[in-house]
């Protein structure tokens, strides 16, 4: 969750594919969350930057 804006919400897979949505307060178990995928390898941690909810952290794991 973003510390700036509770209602931005990222989780991230280990497929590599981050869901997102803007509008956590509302969501529900069939709300859609559109994803991306930046790359193929194990998402590992996901954040949002402190000040700006438009800016997220991600690290990726598996890399050989």
């Amino acid at each position: 969750m973003a510390p700036s804006d509770s209602r931005r919400v990222a989780v991230a897979t280990e497929k590599g594919f981050v869901h997102i949505t803007e509008d956590a307060l509302v969501a529900e178990a069939g709300t859609f969350w559109p994803r991306r995928r930046p790359s193929k390898a194990w998402a590992t941690w996901v954040t949002y930057d402190p000040s700006d909810p438009d800016l997220m952290y991600l690290t990726y794991g598996g890399f050989r």
